[in-house]
């Protein structure tokens, strides 16, 4: 069975994305910090609790427990907190996305859907938005996702990690 690390499990997107995996026949092992998320919603689960900073882990995890891809929805996500606090959003969107990056080059993990936002547009010019659209950030929040929208291109080219970025609307 194919066994998929989702960091971020226990919040929202991600237990919901858990269980349906579940559902379709793949193993989630779920990588959360439960700061933000809830272990009620991922009963069942393996968990593993830390934050994606910790790459000595990760890297132990996504061998030991021979994950073959990964989803990561571990972000902090309010934009206004994020113009009050940006180093949060950038040492833990970015960083914490880094660090995960680095971790699966090391153990072959060559399969990534990335959870970013919407809010990588910024103000847009016309609706409705296209994929291809400039990418104009407000906040940090939009900006550390596009950062690594943009780091994981170059994580593509040096270490064939295929990715995909799905952006949200609300």
């Amino acid at each position: 069975m194919n066994k998929i690390l989702v960091t971020g499990g226990a919040g929202y997107i991600g237990s919901i994305t858990a269980h349906e995996l579940k559902k379709a026949g793949f193993e989630p092992v779920i990588f959360d910090s439960l700061e933000k998320g809830h272990s009620e919603t991922i009963k069942g689960f393996k968990l593993i609790k830390a934050e994606t900073h910790n790459e000595k882990l990760l890297i132990r995890v996504l061998k030991e427990e021979k994950i073959t891809a990964v989803m990561h929805f571990a972000a902090y996500i309010e934009m206004a907190e994020s113009m009050q606090n940006p180093y949060k959003y950038f040492h833990n969107n970015t960083f914490g996305s880094l660090s995960l990056l680095k971790a699966m080059a090391e153990a072959k993990i060559d399969k990534l859907i990335f959870s970013s936002t919407a809010g990588v547009y910024g103000n847009s010019v016309k609706i409705p938005i296209k994929e291809d659209d400039p990418k104009n950030p407000t906040n940090p929040y939009g900006e550390s996702k596009l950062m690594v929208e943009r780091i994981l291109s170059w994580y593509d080219q040096v270490h064939q990690l295929r990715s995909i970025s799905l952006r949200y609307f609300n």
